[in-house]
């Protein structure tokens, strides 16, 4: 395999199935079925559309029956042959992910494949581990580090842009994740 696939690939063999969301398994990670059609939501990259500009509308009687165009027909009404279509005008109110009612805690299923109650290690190579404190240590001796002062932590911003160049990078690149982020933070 070409650039840092190879490595990706041989620690999500690795990974242990314990870690994975309980709908998800390797299978469909190392192997995955392609189609024609999207049968699958897409984990890797979010809706671009900002939930905050975005307005979707239901139909009062019907609540299931959404779209994005104010006072379109209910699909609903208009199937049932209902004399007086029913329209889709009330204006869907999006719950806030900043409300103090929701919770830190991540819950057992929201979407991708590994479980969010862990933390994982990806390395310059892309290859993922189960972050522990083992894990760290064998990381520190692997590359010989014997002075903590030398060690920097860098933060960066991860969006849509970031990731179709991690992508290319780990086609072309065995250090994919430096050949992306440090000449922006340099």
């Amino acid at each position: 395999m070409i650039g840092c696939i190879s490595s990706l690939y041989g620690s999500l063999e690795k990974l242990d199935e314990s870690y994975l969301q309980p709908n998800q398994n390797k299978g469909s990670l190392l192997k995955p079925t392609i189609t024609t059609q999207v049968t699958n939501p897409n984990f890797l990259l979010p809706d671009t559309k900002n939930p905050e500009n975005r307005k979707l509308y239901y139909c009062s009687s019907h609540p299931g029956y959404v779209s994005d165009i104010h006072n379109s027909v209910c699909s609903h009404c208009r199937s049932q042959g209902y004399g007086n279509p029913c329209y889709l005008s009330e204006e869907v109110k999006f719950a806030d992910m900043n409300d103090s009612t929701s919770t830190d805690t991540p819950t057992s299923d929201q979407g991708g494949y590994v479980k969010g109650l862990v933390t994982y290690m990806v390395t310059g190579d892309l290859s993922v581990s189960p972050m522990s404190m083992v894990s760290g240590v064998g990381m520190l001796n692997k590359f010989n580090i014997k002075d903590f002062g030398v060690l920097e932590e860098k933060v960066v911003e991860f969006g849509i842009n970031e990731g179709l160049e991690l992508l290319k990078a780990s086609l072309l690149s065995k250090d994919a994740l430096s050949a992306v982020f440090l000449p922006k933070l340099n």
